[in-house]
């Protein structure tokens, strides 16, 4: 009797565990859709071909890289591989919309966004309304379509037929400076579609 019991505790720790969004000290990401969190299992998470969110939380840091393309390039690197182009990251950011006017996840296999909160300037790259409790930071990415930057194409989420691969990663060196950029965590999705 024991043992089942003890089994049963283990099972359901682990898909409790399993369907967590991910934490680390420096960032967390959630993926919203009719107001739920949706479940991340084995770094996939599958949604309707409808509008959903990204909520980023930041505790104690500026902001977070985030990369987003059909071709599975970041996604693919190992934990403990350096990310690609890590030391020259800020040749390569492109630049969102303040406040998220455009509702759009840009589809690159190269670019990479920044997103970001400092309470010294009037504008972020997030949906308009950002939560701010002491050193934390929840901000909201909104998407209700997706724009293809090889062909300048936007199509609606109702016409996406392809997984898309998310990889947000965080570094000490937020603003392009001469220091070396260190990763201090990193977090991957790969986005299905119902």
């Amino acid at each position: 009797m024991k043992f089942i019991y003890n089994f049963t505790f283990a099972i359901t720790a682990l898909l409790l565990l399993s369907f967590a969004p991910q934490t680390n000290p420096v960032f967390t990401v959630e993926i919203l859709q009719d107001n739920k969190i949706i479940p991340i299992e084995n770094h996939v998470a599958t949604l309707e071909k409808k509008e959903f969110q990204l909520r980023i939380t930041l505790n104690n840091h500026d902001g977070i890289y985030f990369h987003s393309s059909f071709n599975p390039k970041y996604f693919n690197q190992k934990d403990n591989q350096e990310i690609t182009g890590l030391q020259t990251i800020s040749n390569f950011t492109r630049v969102e919309e303040n406040f998220n006017t455009d509702r759009d996840m840009e589809i690159d296999d190269e670019s990479i966004s920044y997103l970001f909160y400092d309470r010294t300037i009037n504008w972020h790259r997030f949906d308009k309304d950002v939560q701010v409790n002491g050193n934390t930071v929840v901000g909201t990415k909104t998407i209700e379509k997706i724009y293809i930057e090889r062909n300048k194409k936007t199509i609606p989420l109702s016409n996406i037929n392809r997984s898309v691969y998310l990889f947000f990663f965080a570094t000490n060196n937020q603003s392009g400076g001469n220091t070396a950029t260190k990763e201090l965590g990193r977090y991957k999705v790969e986005l299905r579609w119902k």
